[in-house]
């Protein structure tokens, strides 16, 4: 008997593309393409041509924990470099995120307990900033179809405000502030508060509250 070929596989594969690239695309549909140049423009050269001390002493505290300093954390921190000024969890973000970096050894020599970061360790924690971003964007889309189901356009304009958003533009991106891991899981927890999910809904809000205390008052009303 002739031998026949099974399609199937390269059909799953491409369907597969297909749907990835539709999830990605999809909250950007409408927005005009003047919005998308000005936030791809001032994102890019914030990315690159800005820097915040605050962020450089948030990864270099975070490094405590690689020298053993979980119990001691914040009176290593005092000693060393001046106290941590967060709550542990954003310390345990940046140290995952950056000890790729320790591993390839690219890791800035701390001199005279400098908290100065290197070029790869810079763009590289700043890199978790812009990615934590996009992500809540997706999150922001999703609350919005569920917010405003009858409406695109108000769909759209949720979508557009927020990629506009001077405070968040500022803080995130000029800034290197931080909040934002916060803002992603309260985000989380009211995409489950409308999709009634309650224990979801808990859980991230317990998360999100871990980084900063104003997700309880997010979640208290809710």
């Amino acid at each position: 008997m002739p031998k026949i070929e099974s399609s199937a596989a390269p059909a799953t594969a491409s369907s597969r593309t297909r749907d990835v690239w539709t999830f990605l695309r999809t909250p950007f549909d409408g927005i005009h393409p003047v919005v998308l140049i000005v936030f791809g423009v001032s994102t890019v050269f914030s990315f690159f041509f800005f820097a915040q001390p605050d962020l450089w002493h948030t990864v270099t505290s975070s490094y405590g924990y690689y020298h053993g300093h979980i119990g001691d954390f914040y009176d290593y921190g005092a000693a060393t470099i001046g106290t941590p000024a967060y709550l542990p969890s954003i310390y345990w973000i940046f140290a995952i995120w950056m000890a790729p970096i320790a591993l390839i050894g690219a890791v800035n020599p701390r001199v005279d307990n400098s908290i100065v970061l290197g070029p790869i360790e810079h763009f590289w924690a700043r890199l978790l900033l812009l990615l934590v971003f996009a992500a809540t964007f997706y999150l922001i889309s999703a609350i919005a179809k569920h917010a405003f189901p009858a409406s695109e356009s108000a769909q759209r304009i949720v979508r557009t405000g927020y990629l506009l958003s001077p405070l968040a533009g500022f803080a995130v991106f000029t800034f290197g502030q931080y909040d934002i891991i916060g803002v992603f899981f309260t985000l989380l927890g009211v995409l489950m508060y409308f999709r009634r999910n309650s224990f979801w809904f808990v859980f991230w809000f317990s998360i999100a509250i871990t980084f900063k205390y104003f997700a309880a008052f997010v979640f208290v009303p809710l």
